[in-house]
């Protein structure tokens, strides 16, 4: 008598084997989609770190008139990124001043930060301030402490 699998047995195999090739090409897509957002979280570092070496050139009594003052991430066309300069004092010390610079951009379709126009301006009305925190936040901000 010869053994072999019956209909029953093959449809639940091949309905495994799709579910287990369905799953393995979502997960191939994945890698695509987070290959471009590590790529662009990279570049978007590196213009944020290049922008902070600029201002560390800046005179110290000139740190204030940078403070708002917004640009361009390298790296990106022209309106799907932007960065922001926040200068604020540090309490308790009167030559010494924070630096702190995030990037905000668009990466396949969507805002990376709170800054969903993509303006440089943290627009409270229009929701963009996820934490209420009163301040732009992103995954990419570089901070630093400058002294006279």
């Amino acid at each position: 008598m010869k053994k072999s699998f019956s209909m029953v047995e093959l449809m639940v195999g091949v309905t495994i084997l799709v579910f287990s090739l369905t799953a393995i090409l979502a997960s191939y897509a994945n890698t695509f989609i987070l290959s471009d957002l590590a790529r662009n979280t990279s570049i978007a570092t590196n213009a944020i770190r290049s922008r902070m070496e600029e201002v560390k050139q800046e005179s110290f009594s000139n740190l204030d008139s940078l403070d708002g003052t917004t640009f361009d991430l390298m790296g990106f066309t022209a309106g799907d990124a932007k960065g922001r300069v926040e200068v604020s004092n540090v309490s308790g010390f009167t030559n010494l001043k924070e630096v702190r610079i995030v990037g905000c951009f668009l990466s396949r379709g969507r805002v990376i930060g709170e800054d969903s126009n993509l303006n440089g301006v943290l627009d409270v009305d229009e929701g963009e301030d996820a934490d209420n925190n009163s301040r732009l936040d992103s995954p990419v901000e570089a901070a630093a402490l400058i002294t006279k």
